[in-house]
């Protein structure tokens, strides 16, 4: 039997992202290129277990959001909301990640 999971991020400035397990370890957002700040692994090998944190996404809170402008092909600007995140309270599931890392 094999490991199967993704590993959960939230960069500096509060973007979330997620990539398989087996992926190059990230080092920066894919969004703004800031330091990654916390990481989590959800492990669905057996699949989601109620009372294992381990087996379900790390809870966060919404702290906010950000506009990314675009055009159509007209020409037209307008904004795609980005979401901002941070750990929810005196949750253990997230592990900071050091800047030696």
């Amino acid at each position: 039997m094999s490991y199967e999971g993704y590993s959960e991020y939230l960069c500096e400035k509060g973007h979330y992202f997620n990539c398989d397990i087996y992926a190059d370890e990230r080092k920066k957002c894919p969004q703004c290129k800031s330091k990654l700040a916390y990481c989590h692994a959800v492990d669905q090998t057996n699949g989601y277990i109620e009372d294992n944190p381990s087996t379900k996404p790390a809870p966060v809170k919404k702290i906010g959001f950000e506009d990314k402008w675009q055009k159509d092909h007209y020409g037209n600007k307008y904004a795609i909301k980005i979401p901002l995140y941070a750990p929810k309270n005196n949750s253990k599931e997230w592990r900071k990640i050091n800047d030696n890392e």
